[in-house]
């Protein structure tokens, strides 16, 4: 997929997607291995590619997803970023702005909610609250560019088994964190 295709994608946030990423997979053409230094790495060859590359529609989507992901985020250009990069790697997802949408949009077949601790209004940890009333054994992880905000025992008193730190060190850890934390 193309950049200009990935940032359609993204509802226009790709620019701003490198905030959220301190490792991205995307390399810059013509850069040889001697200057592949912190975020810039070589292009491999086109036998080399570990990617499969797909039309600008995006890598095809399974039938039935093998989880559901409730993601709350109150910045739109994050919450695209998630979607579409959770989306890719097969799960299924559900968005939502506050937290009172994500209580609305909360329904049966949700596996896992991924809360911003910081939104206005209702924050990641009342949300959880909220949630955990509709479903008490959903599994759930907050995400925050201050993961220090809440102690881990607070974290786990409050039913979340984790804090990821904004930015994802790479999307592929990211997703791999995910997965992880949503079957433990």
């Amino acid at each position: 997929m193309s950049d200009r295709a990935f940032g359609r994608e993204v509802g226009g946030a790709f620019q701003h997607a490198a905030r959220f990423c301190v490792n991205p997979t995307r390399a810059v053409a013509g850069a040889s291995p001697e200057r592949a230094e912190g975020l810039v790495r070589p292009v491999p060859a086109e036998r080399e590619r570990p990617w499969q590359e797909f039309d600008d529609d995006g890598p095809p989507a399974p039938d039935t997803p093998d989880l559901t992901v409730l993601v709350v985020d109150d910045d739109p250009d994050v919450l695209n970023l998630i979607a579409v990069v959770l989306r890719r790697d097969g799960l299924g997802v559900v968005t939502a702005s506050s937290g009172a949408q994500a209580v609305a949009a909360y329904r049966a077949g949700i596996g896992f909610a991924l809360i911003d601790i910081f939104m206005p209004v209702q924050d990641g940890p009342q949300t959880l609250t909220a949630l955990r009333r509709l479903c008490p054994q959903l599994r759930a992880a907050f995400v925050s560019g201050s993961p220090e905000a809440l102690a881990p025992s607070e974290v786990r008193a409050l039913g979340a088994s984790a804090v990821i730190r904004k930015p994802f060190p790479s999307l592929d850890a990211f997703v791999a964190e995910v997965r992880a934390l949503a079957t433990r």
